[in-house]
């Protein structure tokens, strides 16, 4: 959670967002939120891709017991 919020994505992690139907007449403020939020939610997913699974990686090769994990 931590990480998550100091990158500022943690609200996207938590909260996710709502994609509006197709073909419906948008304002230019709710484009500009709905790309913003799809930006954090991408930015969110490549952060769970890479950095959480280094970090448990990580945590796993200190490990010489199942029962330590």
């Amino acid at each position: 959670k931590t990480f998550f919020q100091t990158n500022r994505v943690w609200d996207i992690v938590q909260t996710g967002f709502i994609e509006p139907i197709e073909d419906t007449e948008l304002s230019i403020n709710i484009i500009k939120e709905l790309e913003r939020n799809i930006q954090l939610d991408r930015k969110a997913l490549h952060y769970f891709s890479t950095k959480v699974q280094l970090h448990v990686l990580k945590k796993f090769m200190r490990v010489k017991i199942g029962r330590e994990a």
